[in-house]
C-alpha cells in the first residue's frame, strides 16, 4: 500500500535519448538530483538482449540507489542464457524482476509455467506485462492464478489502450506483491494505471505532497503537457492486440483508420475469442482408400481444404487430425 521502488528509465549500449548506457552512480544523480542519497528503492529497466549487463551493470555499492534490476523478455527469449542474466544480475547484488511482454500473445500459459517450473525461477517477482493494453480482468485473473503455482512474487505492468489500466491492476491486486502505476497514468502511449487511484484504493488515502504535486503548475506544464494521452488510435490497436507503434501514422485522423484496419486485418490474430480449427484425416475409409491423399488438379485433397481453411481470417490455428503416421 505504498511506493516501494521509483524506475528511472531504461538501460541501452548506446544510451540515446531517455536511455541510460550504464548505471553510473555520479550520472544518475546528476540527472535525478533528487535521488543523491535516497534511500535504496530506485529501479531501472532493460529489454533482454538490448544491454551487455555483464560490462556495464557496476557490482552494488552503498552509495548506489539503484535497487531493482527490471529484465523485460519475450516468451520466446525464455532461455538458459536468460536465466542466466537473471542469477547474474542478482549475484552483483541486485533485486531482479523478469517482465514477460506481450502477456496477450501466449497462447498457453499452463505450458510456460511448466517451463518455467523446470528452471528454477530465481527472481524477486515475475511480471505479467499486458503490452499492448488489450486484457481485460478476467484475463488477468486467469493469467495470475495459473501463474501462483510457482511460487515465486507475482507483479503486473498495465497498459490503458482499452482505458482498463486501473481496473486491470485492481484485478491483479490479490494475486501480485507489486504492480506498477504512474503519476496520472503519464507514460509512452496510452499510459498506464493512474498513481494516485490505485494509492487511494489499496490504502484508502493520499499523502498530501503527492495531491499538492497533481495539482501544481509545474505537473501541469512539464507532464501534461508532454503526454500526448488517450486517443481513438490506442483504443484500436488495443482492440487489435497490437503495439500502438502500428497505428503511429494515423495521428488520430479518421482518413487514415480504414487503411489502418484494413492492413491489419491480415496479419494480426486477436487474443480473443482464439479460433481453432480441426480438420479430421482418417485414412481408413472402405468405399474409397486413402481419399485424402488422391490428387485433385495435381494437389491432394487434404492439401486443398488446408488451403482453403489458411484463407479464413476468423480462423487463428488449424490442426489436421489423423489416426496415422
Amino acid at each position: 500500500d505504498s511506493v516501494n521502488y521509483v524506475e528511472v528509465g531504461y538501460l541501452s549500449n548506446t544510451g540515446n535519448g531517455n536511455f541510460l548506457s550504464a548505471v553510473d552512480v555520479d550520472a544518475l544523480t546528476t540527472r535525478y538530483p533528487c535521488f543523491k542519497g535516497a534511500p535504496d528503492n530506485i529501479a531501472v529497466i532493460f529489454d533482454y538482449g538490448d544491454y551487455d549487463h555483464s560490462s556495464r551493470l557496476p557490482e552494488k555499492r552503498t552509495d548506489n540507489p539503484v535497487a531493482m534490476v527490471r529484465v523485460v523478455a519475450a516468451v520466446r527469449q525464455l532461455t538458459a542464457d536468460l536465466r542466466s542474466t537473471l542469477q547474474d544480475i542478482r549475484a552483483k547484488g541486485y533485486k531482479v524482476t523478469l517482465n514477460i511482454m506481450a502477456s496477450s500473445h501466449v497462447d498457453d500459459w499452463g505450458a510456460l509455467v511448466e517451463v518455467l517450473s523446470a528452471w528454477p525461477l530465481q527472481v524477486d517477482a515475475l511480471y505479467v506485462a499486458d503490452s499492448f493494453g488489450s486484457l481485460r480482468p478476467k484475463d488477468v485473473r486467469r493469467i495470475l492464478g495459473q501463474l501462483r503455482s510457482l511460487n515465486v512474487p507475482l507483479g503486473f505492468h498495465a497498459h490503458n489502450n482499452l482505458q482498463l489500466a486501473f481496473a486491470n491492476t485492481m484485478a491483479a491486486a490479490p494475486y501480485t506483491s507489486i504492480v506498477d502505476a504512474t503519476l496520472h497514468g503519464y507514460g509512452k502511449g496510452a499510459g498506464n494505471a493512474p498513481l494516485e487511484l490505485v494509492l487511494n484504493e489499496v490504502s484508502g488515502t493520499l499523502r498530501p505532497e503527492l495531491l499538492d504535486f497533481l495539482g501544481s503548475s509545474l505537473f501541469e506544464s512539464q507532464v501534461l503537457q508532454s503526454h500526448g494521452g488517450y486517443t481513438a488510435k490506442f483504443a484500436i490497436t488495443g482492440m487489435h492486440d497490437v503495439s500502438s507503434r502500428n497505428g503511429e501514422f494515423w495521428h488520430g485522423k479518421l482518413s487514415g483508420l480504414d487503411k489502418f484496419l484494413t492492413s491489419h486485418d491480415r496479419e494480426v490474430k486477436r487474443s480473443r475469442p482464439r479460433v481453432c480449427c480441426l480438420i479430421p484425416a482418417r485414412l481408413g475409409a472402405t468405399r474409397l482408400p486413402g481419399k485424402l491423399l488422391l490428387p485433385i488438379d495435381g494437389t491432394s485433397a487434404i492439401s486443398h481444404t488446408c488451403r482453403r481453411v489458411a484463407q479464413a481470417k476468423s480462423i487463428d490455428k488449424c490442426y489436421v487430425v489423423t489416426d496415422s503416421d
